[in-house]
């Protein structure tokens, strides 16, 4: 696993040889194995309230890319392989 310097995670579990580049934000999100986040791209978000559901977790599947700048939205499910 690999948080370059400036980006962010919170509340969010990253499994082995996942890679998040500069300012990149990961926020209440689990990432397979292989995941790899561009620099400046959003991944789900922190939820409303305090009280958390499945609905508000955001998965990226195994071998995934979310390319720079891109935002991928609280709760969305990216299937394994996916680019966006």
């Amino acid at each position: 696993m690999q948080v370059q310097p400036g980006a962010v995670v919170e509340d969010s579990v990253l499994l082995d040889d996942v890679v998040v580049e500069t300012g990149a934000q990961v926020r209440t999100s689990i990432l397979d194995r292989g995941v790899h986040v561009g620099r400046e791209a959003t991944v789900g978000a922190a939820p409303a309230g305090t009280r958390l559901t499945d609905e508000a977790i955001t998965l990226v599947g195994q071998d995934s890319r979310v390319r720079r700048g891109t935002s991928i939205a609280q709760g969305a499910r990216l299937e394994p392989g996916s680019t966006t």
